[in-house]
């Protein structure tokens, strides 16, 4: 019986499981199209390596050749799929626009070979998709098994959801700047939303890791992941084995300036940077694609196009998503003013404006249990403290 191994989109990712991201449509149908190889696959086995990064690898039966050019492949093979990110005993690291599987599920898989009888899944989430829906509404699931799937989710305890900007990523395109906090605005001022933010101002930190800062980082150097990928999102989360399974801990989101241009409102040659990070934003807080027969003017569509502004604003599907999240309703007056980032600063965290509008007082009690490095997953009772100066400390957040 052959086994081929087959790669993830993405070169070296470090891991996920819930992940999405913005693609460009015409280069993503271009790569779906000229796949060699289309098969109908079932999952017989899951297993995860960390090193030299967490990876799953789901060993996968093949059932039906739909389209192939590869002779080698056939009828009855047994593939090796090596998907990053997965769950660990540390929690779930996961990369938004990939599929995890679940075992004895069956998908429709979308392979291209690479060297030494390996293969890729291409077209990131379309690349590998299940037979049966296994989604309510857009939310993402954590894949746990059992009749009662955890849903990828930030604790409302810990609201508001602290967010940097690692500026010095942005430090050559300081006009993007603008464009972040309304993304965030869009979502928090849905109806009857139980969700909040409070911007922390500056980070220097520009990785994309475990590291308990929420960042939102413009990537112009090396991209990991298929060019075609104009933002993804990596959550990290408690894994299945908890009772808090599904919880976001850490959370950033990356905009690929290597092989793609943004600019702050519509333009011909552009994206948008808030229409592109309304869509990331959802996946920060658990959702996934809008499903491929619901509604295209959706925020959560997963393709985007130039001059493309519909996204900044939430629709009906994307509140329906959210709202199914975070069900309880957070009292909210005005926004907090949180910290400006300026593009000048050379501090570790440059901030301006500390503090809510119109607000009695910040409970940081939740707030500070996220600054902790993520070491356990079983919460410890703690003692609500109460400032209406938030410090520029460190938080968790989540992927496009």
């Amino acid at each position: 019986m052959r086994i081929h191994r087959l790669l993830p989109f993405a070169a070296a990712l470090l891991s996920g499981r819930l992940f999405a991201v913005t693609v460009a449509p015409e280069a993503l149908v271009q790569a779906i199209v000229d796949a060699p190889l289309v098969a109908i696959v079932e999952v017989t086995r899951l297993t995860v390596t960390e090193s030299p990064s967490i990876t799953t690898l789901a060993e996968s039966h093949v059932l039906e050749i739909q389209k192939s050019t590869l002779p080698e492949v056939t009828e009855g093979s047994t593939l090796i799929i090596e998907i990053p990110g997965g769950n660990t005993l540390r929690g779930f690291l996961a990369y938004s626009g990939l599929t995890y599987p679940t075992e004895r599920t069956r998908y429709t898989a979308i392979l291209a070979p690479t060297d030494h009888f390996t293969f890729r899944v291409v077209g990131f989430d379309q690349g590998m998709k299940p037979l049966s829906a296994s989604r309510h509404s857009i939310r993402n699931q954590v894949g746990c098994p059992g009749s009662n799937p955890a849903y990828v989710h930030w604790d409302t305890r810990f609201m508001p959801i602290p967010y940097f900007i690692s500026i010095d990523s942005f430090r050559s395109h300081p006009d993007l700047l603008d464009g972040i906090r309304p993304s965030f605005e869009a979502w928090r001022n849905i109806d009857s939303l139980g969700v909040d933010f409070l911007p922390m101002g500056c980070t220097r930190s520009r990785t994309n890791e475990n590291d308990g800062v929420n960042s939102i980082i413009l990537v112009t150097d090396h991209w990991d992941f298929a060019p075609e990928a104009i933002a993804v999102t990596r959550n990290f989360f408690v894994g299945c084995e908890s009772s808090y399974a599904g919880q976001i801990l850490d959370s950033d989101i990356l905009l690929n300036g290597v092989d793609h241009t943004f600019s702050l409102g519509p333009s011909t040659s552009a994206h948008d940077v808030q229409n592109i990070l309304t869509h990331e934003i959802g996946h920060f807080l658990g959702l996934g694609h809008e499903t491929s027969d619901g509604d295209p003017e959706s925020t959560m569509w997963a393709s985007a196009d130039f001059f493309e502004t519909k996204k900044r604003t939430p629709k009906e599907t994307d509140s329906q998503g959210v709202r199914a999240n975070y069900p309880m309703v957070i009292p909210k007056s005005a926004p907090y003013e949180g910290m400006d980032c300026s593009p000048t600063s050379t501090a570790t965290f440059a901030c301006s404006a500390v503090g809510p509008q119109s607000r009695a007082g910040v409970d940081l009690g939740p707030l500070m249990a996220l600054l902790i490095p993520l070491s356990v997953w079983v919460r410890k009772s703690r003692t609500a403290k109460s400032d209406t100066t938030p410090t520029a400390t460190i938080s968790g957040a989540i992927p496009f």
